[in-house]
């Protein structure tokens, strides 16, 4: 497949969990460009929050957005940030595989299909023995 724009990712969480995950990604696949962390702190207002993932967002770069929890601040200030923006996903439920299968895919697929690809591996590597 052609190489693609490379799509900008984003993590959002509520407490540290963005950045161990962003850090724990790049344990196993290497360095990552483009790739941030925002973490809601306990306590911490929804307006701070959003001006630090406000200013992460680049709007000439497709945008995926992984956060932790559909409905969660997170998640609701992403939404708003990106609702006009068409080169822009957000998906909820990030898990480590869904994270590492979209880093290791930015460079091949486009932020629509990156988003599908998030959704699916989440939930795939979600298993009960």
């Amino acid at each position: 497949m052609a190489d693609v724009a490379q799509t900008q990712l984003i993590v959002a969480t509520h407490g540290d969990l963005a950045c161990a995950l962003v850090r724990t990604a790049e344990l196993i696949a290497g360095p990552q460009t483009d790739v941030k962390c925002v973490t809601l702190a306990p306590g911490e207002a929804v307006e701070a929050f959003r001006s630090r993932l406000m200013a992460d967002l680049r709007p000439v770069q497709p945008t995926l957005i992984l956060v932790d929890l559909f409905g969660g601040t997170p998640w609701n200030v992403a939404v708003s940030l990106t609702a006009d923006d068409p080169t822009a996903r957000v998906v909820s439920g990030v898990n480590l595989p869904m994270l590492l299968e979209v880093v290791l895919s930015r460079r091949t697929l486009d932020v629509a299909q990156l988003a599908l690809l998030a959704l699916e591996t989440g939930a795939q590597a979600v298993r009960m023995r």
